[in-house]
């Protein structure tokens, strides 16, 4: 059996570290500290040095992917030679533990993640190690695997990133979600009533012969006495011809299905290992869905991955961070790159943030491992230093107010936080800190540590 786990690849997953990502890094910070002040009036080249400058920091941090540019089609077959052309991006997934359904036991540890564009569409891979493949759901407590993307609809310098739960109010995402049970449909045939209960006869008179052998199968019916169908539930659709939705979500619940879908795709598990390629075209005809060009430079993506043997469905989960998916031989405007490096002005101190946090008692709304007890009004921060970027972190500890995760548990009847507001004035009346500024730092470093 060849997986992932097999390959002895050297890849920086929940806090690894090796003595030549260190030096690496370092060699990288000296490198752009020179194009962190703005630019000014300067020649193409030198603006271009600063984006490479700024593109290698986010590498380091294993934050950007690079899609390799073909000449030819993008291939559906996962084990296509052109996927190969690109390199691979080990994504690291964590149990999505914010908000309820959750999902606590860890599954899937990491997704890697390939791309590939040509001068019409956009395509991934994503393989994943899981050792069995789940491909129905046609009873209550079977749950099928599942893998999706999330892109913002709206990105680009000045723009903030949505939230990475299904996005915010205001900040729309666009999900494609493969599921296994729809590919097996496509594969084999829809998996129909007579596919779960064999021989099983409804809707008939046993007095008036003859009695077929089987119930007829879903698509053979005129869907306006089949509900679902009828309705539009793509769920119930026995015709459908991708594996792939196409979704829409502001936050969480309010996931809307678009009904139609030009995304295209194809899952193949073997030997332990489920490799899905999708793709669209980059720009389509309805503005509600994302678009991509390379005169970008660069788009946001973040993954989330279901294993059906363990029960996960819905919001039981594991899901990334956002990362940031490059267009090879194009350079990224220098300004976006200074928006998405984490270059703080002040450096924190993991111990100190580990410490001002049970001076301030933010285990009374928080859980967090090693917290002195478990608060149940705020969102729980076990894996928050894996699903969240720093700037979000940093945002949220000043301004809670604003970054809100949509829960009855965590919100009041006019949608206002529950959690206090922690002002300068705060921090500054806790033992031991002289400056709040670099309270917000500490704290934030030690966020970053929970994965």
């Amino acid at each position: 059996m060849k997986t992932y786990a097999d390959l002895g690849e050297r890849i920086q997953v929940r806090g690894e570290r090796s003595r030549t990502k260190v030096v690496s890094g370092i060699l990288t910070v000296i490198a752009i500290l020179a194009v962190l002040a703005p630019m000014g009036n300067v020649p193409g080249e030198a603006v271009d040095q600063a984006a490479q400058g700024l593109l290698q920091a986010l590498e380091q941090d294993r934050e950007i992917l690079v899609a390799a540019r073909i000449a030819g089609d993008i291939p559906l077959d996962p084990g296509a030679a052109a996927w190969h052309k690109a390199q691979p991006l080990a994504v690291p997934t964590y149990p999505q533990v914010t908000t309820a359904p959750m999902e606590r036991r860890p599954q899937v540890a990491r997704v890697h993640l390939r791309a590939l564009y040509n001068d019409r569409d956009i395509g991934f891979l994503l393989e994943w190690d899981d050792p069995s493949p789940d491909l129905t759901e046609n009873s209550s407590q079977a749950f099928r695997d599942a893998v999706a993307l999330q892109f913002p609809i709206r990105y680009g310098e000045g723009i903030p990133l949505p939230y990475i739960g299904m996005g915010q109010k205001g900040q729309a995402v666009n999900i494609w979600h493969w599921k296994a049970s729809w590919q097996a449909d496509l594969d084999r045939g829809f998996v129909d009533v007579e596919d779960a209960h064999p021989g099983m006869v409804s809707d008939l008179y046993p007095f008036a012969p003859p009695t077929p052998a089987a119930v007829p199968r879903t698509a053979t019916y005129d869907k306006t006495f089949l509900t679902g169908w009828g309705a539009g539930n793509p769920l119930s659709d026995p015709l459908r011809k991708s594996p792939v939705e196409n979704l829409f979500a502001e936050g969480f619940g309010t996931l809307t299905s678009a009904g139609h879908s030009a995304l295209e795709g194809r899952g193949l598990w073997q030997g332990g290992l489920w490799q899905v390629a999708v793709k669209r075209a980059m720009k389509t005809d309805a503005p509600a869905e994302v678009q991509f060009s390379p005169a970008g430079g660069l788009f946001p993506v973040a993954i989330a991955v279901w294993q059906g043997g363990a029960g996960q469905v819905n919001g039981q989960k594991a899901l990334s961070a956002w990362h940031f998916v490059a267009f090879e031989g194009v350079t990224p405007p220098v300004a976006y790159l200074r928006q998405l490096l984490w270059a703080p002005p002040i450096r924190g101190n993991v111990k100190a943030g580990a410490e001002l946090m049970r001076t301030l008692e933010c285990y009374a709304c928080h859980v967090w491992p090693g917290a002195p007890q478990a608060g149940e009004i705020g969102p729980e921060l076990t894996y928050v230093g894996g699903i969240h970027r720093p700037q979000y972190l940093l945002e949220a500890v000043k301004a809670p107010d604003a970054h809100v995760v949509p829960s009855e548990h965590y919100m009041d009847r006019t949608g206002r936080t529950k959690m206090p507001e922690y002002d300068p004035d705060t921090l500054a009346s806790a033992p031991g800190v002289t400056d709040p500024e670099q309270a917000y730092y500490d704290i934030v470093e030690f966020l970053r540590t929970l994965k």
